[in-house]
């Protein structure tokens, strides 16, 4: 009839469905809402691993055994705290054997496809440098003890016994270099002795400390310092 308002179906109730004969239907059933698969990874996918799953899977974690620094990079572009530095030859002596793993790392990366400029040893050296750099004299004392205490004698525990140094004329952002002689000279006024507190052994020991250890964890750490190093001149 003209005038009439259309019926209004109940929720849950189709169209054509014969009308409830008590007064008070019983409210029909809520059907459950089937849950999708999360998409399957197509062959080829890398996922990018965090610092967390680095440090807690055997790949990728680092050679002293303690959490990863690397949870620290900023994820946002623009960070860069780099940008408009200059870039310097270190000219640290640094063991041969650093140098080797530096330098077989690169290549490993490089035949896997990245960017020459993005996996050089230099950028390994100074991604290392700078994700591993201890925070304070206190942190750096610490690390200090431990290199000397692997260093001191040239036992088979010792995996630089017999090794010359060289130096190292990686271009360096000033800004590490810099970290490195004020964390150096903190400790000596603290009475380190200048021999084991040098830039120089400081630079040994963060390098050997900071090693990737295999190539899946070399790529994360060029990866984040790529992110990093993205604005601005690197």
């Amino acid at each position: 009839m003209a005038g009439m308002k259309k019926a209004t179906i109940p929720t849950g109730i189709r169209r054509g469905a014969p009308p409830a004969r008590s007064p008070h239907p019983e409210p029909a059933p809520v059907e459950p809402i089937e849950e999708k698969a999360p998409p399957r990874q197509r062959r080829g996918d890398r996922p990018i691993r965090t610092a967390a799953s680095a440090t807690t899977s055997g790949r990728g974690s680092t050679r002293g055994g303690g959490p990863s620094s690397l949870a620290a990079v900023p994820a946002a572009r623009g960070t860069n705290p780099y940008s408009g530095q200059k870039r310097r030859a270190m000219n640290h002596l640094i063991f041969e054997g650093i140098s080797r793993q530096l330098r077989e790392l690169s290549g490993q990366l490089i035949k896997q496809g990245y960017l020459a400029r993005s996996a050089s040893q230099a950028q390994l050296t100074n991604a290392v440098l700078h994700f591993h750099m201890p925070p304070d004299s206190a942190a750096a004392g610490e690390l200090v003890g431990e290199w000397m205490a692997l260093t001191a004698v040239p036992v088979p525990s010792n995996p630089y016994r017999k090794q010359k140094r060289r130096p190292m004329n990686h271009l360096v952002f000033e800004g590490i270099s810099g970290r490195l002689r004020e964390l150096s000279e903190q400790l000596i006024k603290e009475g380190y002795p200048a021999r084991s507190a040098s830039q120089a052994q400081l630079a040994n020991a963060v390098l050997h400390s900071g090693m990737p250890a295999d190539t899946d964890a070399a790529g994360e750490l060029v990866r984040q310092w790529t992110m990093l190093t993205a604005a601005g001149p690197r």
